[in-house]
């Protein structure tokens, strides 16, 4: 890929240029490859305060272009950060930033069947973000898999039980959550790049028609292992994901509510809650594969109004939750 002298006017003016030619065409705005990386030259750079603010005024002044043709253009930074502390400068430049620190959080929680208390981390990480925003509306980017690193499934040691809580935590979180494609049936990938990258599997077989098959997919060749297959199975990842998606497409405040930690957290029982003007929402995840009755705090909480299973009982405010299962209480 060229490395553009983005000192040179000439260069900042062409890449703006660009940017309102797309949203000429419709376009709401842009995923930014390697956010970090315009003013990185030498490995010195890395991490440098001088790197990070010239890249971070750069894109103030994309951003400040961009709105001045389209109010509502929203731009999404690749930060590839170790600590949310080393993402949330890029706030000031832009309306969101894929969060990779927290990506580790959750496949880590999934795969160790133990709470990390989601609903602290992200409070927390929320109140650093609002402070670099300034007063310019943000959103979290959440995610738990993308195209450089080993596939979600190879990280879980092909577990389905962990692949699935990940994915609940996933899309109970605030923000906008991203499915990076065939996450959502499992497939199969390990570096190097091509292997992670590999066609979508829609249908059983990898060469009928309408499929890409440029090249063949030795990680992913299962006919079980496609949408096709899976659609028609009720109990299959691709409907879990479905279903999630749909709660969060009728429960406003699961979508976009504030978070909060909630004392039932601890263990492998994660617990938050997610609150909007209207609705208040207990999110309570059992990690493990071991039954668990818990106490609620409170007597807030009545009714499980979601599950993902369904022999999760609450009688007064004793919850039980069967192995590997998610619920939502009013």
């Amino acid at each position: 890929m060229p490395d553009l002298n983005y000192d040179d006017g000439a260069v900042r003016r062409e890449m703006i240029k660009a940017g309102r030619f797309w949203l000429a065409q419709g376009v709401d705005g842009f995923r930014l490859d390697a956010t970090t990386q315009i003013y990185i030259d030498f490995q010195s750079d890395i991490g440098s305060p001088r790197a990070i603010g010239k890249n971070i005024a750069w894109w103030r002044q994309y951003h400040s272009a961009l709105r001045a043709t389209d109010p509502h253009v929203f731009l999404l930074g690749e930060v590839p950060a170790e600590r949310e502390a080393q993402a949330a400068p890029y706030y000031a430049a832009l309306n969101s930033v894929f969060d990779f620190p927290l990506a580790k959080v959750l496949v880590a929680a999934a795969a160790s069947e133990t709470s990390p208390d989601v609903g602290r981390y992200v409070q927390q990480s929320w109140h650093l973000f609002q402070q670099d925003a300034k007063g310019h509306p943000i959103v979290n980017s959440p995610f738990i898999g993308n195209h450089d690193r080993d596939r979600v499934i190879d990280q879980l040691h092909d577990n389905m039980s962990h692949m699935r809580m990940a994915a609940a935590m996933l899309l109970t979180l605030p923000g906008h959550p991203f499915v990076y494609y065939g996450q959502e049936i499992g497939m199969h990938g390990v570096k190097p790049d091509p292997a992670i990258r590999e066609p979508m599997r829609w249908d059983r077989n990898a060469h009928q028609a309408g499929e890409t098959w440029w090249e063949p997919v030795p990680d992913n060749a299962s006919p079980d292992l496609s949408v096709a297959a899976e659609r028609v199975d009720p109990h299959s990842l691709l409907n879990f994901y479905r279903r999630l998606i749909h709660w969060r497409i009728g429960l406003p405040a699961l979508r976009d509510g504030a978070i909060a930690s909630y004392p039932a957290d601890g263990g492998a029982i994660s617990a938050y809650t997610r609150t909007d003007h209207a609705q208040r929402l207990l999110v309570i995840h059992n990690l493990s594969g071991t039954s668990r009755t818990v106490t609620l705090p409170d007597a807030g909480f009545r009714r499980v109004i979601r599950r993902t299973r369904p022999d999760i009982r609450l009688v007064g405010r004793k919850l039980t939750m069967p192995a590997y299962c998610t619920a939502i209480l009013q």
